[in-house]
């Protein structure tokens, strides 16, 4: 106990002081719970990364960088804080950094589906939409059923002009996926520059219909939002992250203890 009490507060614990008593008390056993995660195993980037994740789910961005940026310390060749980084950069609009690390994720994990995609938004983003686009056509031939990419891809092309590349890709992103919102937007765009006017305006109703959709589930939701509900939820994927880490180190029980706190 004196030794937990001399650690240096995260930003989730500073965050307890301000919450309400049933929150402030989640907030730090989750909070126990990662931190002493770290300590057992300092030199674990699986630890890290646990910790780092949970900093994120809760909005405190910078620390998480930190964290994850500890991860890479310890394995310069641990992805998924590569990936991790690129994502909180993107958000940030960071995309030159954000690029940078998805880079080093791609490399890391060619096969992956995701990375590609997040890798060409932020070179689309930065100016770059060429090679963001080079990439997407190589990670299509890999995945072709993946509405992302396509979607990406499409945008890509708007942004380089080829309007006919881009209905096409939009296209078929939404005959994989009908609801897909953002296709519809991409592809009224490349009507209209195509000189489709019709369909153009075929695409935007049905664009303006699923945009009303979306906004009534989304105020649904947050009519049904609860603070604490939300934190638990978090907790207990942070228990399953966590019961993870130490079956990794030979650990089961504790792992055991993390599961069933986590059910």
């Amino acid at each position: 106990v004196q030794i937990r009490n001399r650690r240096p507060k995260t930003a989730i614990a500073k965050a307890a002081e301000n919450a309400t008593p049933e929150i402030a008390a989640l907030l730090r056993e989750i909070d126990d719970v990662t931190c002493t995660l770290v300590e057992e195993y300092p030199d674990s980037p699986e630890a890290w990364d646990v910790i780092a994740r949970f900093h994120y789910r809760m909005t405190e961005v910078d620390d998480a960088i930190t964290y994850w940026k500890k991860c890479l310390d310890l394995n310069p060749d641990f992805a998924p804080a590569c990936q991790s980084i690129g994502l909180a950069y993107l958000e940030t609009g960071k995309h030159t950094e954000s690029a940078e690390y998805f880079r080093r994720a791609l490399q890391l994990m060619p096969t992956s589906p995701t990375i590609a995609v997040e890798l060409s938004q932020a070179l689309i983003a930065d100016g770059k939409a060429a090679e963001g686009a080079k990439i997407l056509r190589e990670n299509i031939t890999q995945h072709p059923r993946s509405m992302a990419a396509l979607a990406m891809l499409g945008h890509a092309c708007v942004t380089l002009r080829e309007f006919a590349e881009a209905k096409q890709c939009f296209l078929r992103a939404i005959e994989l996926g009908p609801d897909y919102t953002n296709a519809y937007d991409g592809l009224v765009k490349a009507c209209v520059n195509l000189g489709e006017e019709e369909l153009a305006k075929e695409y935007a109703a049905t664009l303006k219909l699923k945009k009303a959709q979306e906004a009534e589930i989304h105020r649904k939701a947050l009519k049904k939002h609860d603070d604490a509900e939300n934190i638990r939820l978090t907790m207990g994927e942070t228990y399953v992250a966590a019961a993870n880490v130490y079956l990794f180190h030979d650990a089961p029980k504790i792992a055991e203890r993390c599961l069933v706190r986590a059910m």
